[in-house]
């Protein structure tokens, strides 16, 4: 429950870039959400930063991408 998800490109300075906000809709009743609207503004390493609760706990799922085009 909870889902969100982050579009965040780490500088390695404390700072970094994000995006515009992402939609996230729940796909099916297996755990699986469609992300709309997921723009990346420049090229480089982003990280997909994805929250939720699990079982009243909180979780964080972080996934690299590299962005070349």
């Amino acid at each position: 429950e909870n889902m969100k998800v982050k579009l965040w490109m780490d500088m390695g300075n404390g700072h970094g870039h994000g995006s515009a906000p992402v939609v996230v809709s729940p796909l099916d009743e297996l755990n699986h959400f469609y992300v709309q609207k997921a723009y990346f503004v420049m090229r480089g390493q982003w990280q997909v930063l994805v929250t939720f609760t699990e079982a009243g706990e909180a979780q964080k799922i972080i996934i690299p991408l590299d962005i070349n085009e």
